[in-house]
């Protein structure tokens, strides 16, 4: 509660102190209101106070991109500003400062910092759309343990969109799990991997329909660019149990090959789980 009004979120601090915040490249607007806390009563005096901090190698100058007027306890808060983020290199920072406005403060104000209940009211970053979707498409992959190692060909959002799921089929417990969309073109994984000289060379893979309601989706795998499988994609057993696809590759013992996984829907879009690929384990 700031100035007789009821905000949905912000953030309080005390008069004299500031809060910094790293940005994200993606970063590119900041807006925020400033005003007392109901708690300060009529006491309070604080002034409210944006600034940036350029983040390079050096000594970092503050620039002070906007400052509130004073603001009494009694007072209403200040309508909300917004303000743009300068075109910046390194990891700027946002700094919030909270002045306790000790000197030159109003009369009949409270002495010192005393009641200086500064709060930011529904501060929000909007962020650049096309730079923070290419840093979701970059770290979605690295979030998946079972993609290590893969390339993915096609682009986030168009050709694959990860989602997860809540699954009350899974036993022994309904569970969260993380499907992909295939919106119905064809999506390639491409890896370098090494055949084992001896023992199993038999790949499985672990992938699968989400549910038997997903679209048809068929699996076509290449070494070195050579077809050598094309299998279908079963959905999960009853027992809650994935039946791995398994790829025979003893005649590629030893040596080291490039392989693509091309994932086929075969009726519009569907679904599929992604657990990733393994030589079968020696007995």
């Amino acid at each position: 509660v700031s100035g007789g009004r009821e905000f949905a979120w912000g953030i309080g601090t005390w008069g004299g102190h500031a809060l910094e915040y790293p940005l994200t490249p993606a970063a590119a607007r900041f807006t925020t209101g400033v005003g007392v806390d109901g708690a300060a009563g009529e006491g309070g005096c604080v002034r409210g106070r944006i600034e940036w901090a350029s983040g390079g190698a050096t000594a970092e100058p503050r620039q002070v991109l906007r400052e509130t007027e004073i603001l009494l306890g009694n007072s209403k808060s200040s309508p909300p500003v917004s303000v743009d983020f300068p075109t910046r290199a390194g990891t700027p920072k946002l700094r919030l400062v909270s002045d306790a406005v000790i000197d030159g403060a109003p009369s009949g104000t409270d002495r010192f910092d005393i009641r200086d209940f500064c709060n930011w009211l529904e501060p929000r970053i909007d962020l650049q759309r096309e730079t923070w979707t290419a840093h979701v498409a970059a770290a979605i992959p690295v979030s998946y343990p079972s993609l290590a190692g893969w390339k993915i060909d096609g682009a986030l959002g168009r050709d694959w969109k990860p989602t997860t799921q809540w699954d009350v089929t899974t036993r022994p417990y309904p569970s969260f799990h993380r499907e992909w969309v295939l919106p119905g073109f064809p999506l390639t994984l491409k890896r370098t991997i090494m055949v084992p000289k001896s023992g199993p060379a038999r790949w499985n893979v672990q992938v699968r329909r989400a549910s038997r309601a997903a679209g048809a989706c068929r699996l076509d795998a290449f070494v070195n660019q050579r077809p050598i499988a094309r299998l279908p994609l079963a959905d999960v057993l009853s027992d809650g149990q994935i039946q791995p696809l398994t790829i025979d590759l003893a005649g590629f013992a030893g040596r080291e090959m490039q392989i693509e996984l091309r994932l086929v829907p075969l009726a519009g879009e569907t679904r599929i789980v992604w657990e990733g690929a393994e030589f079968e384990a020696a007995k």
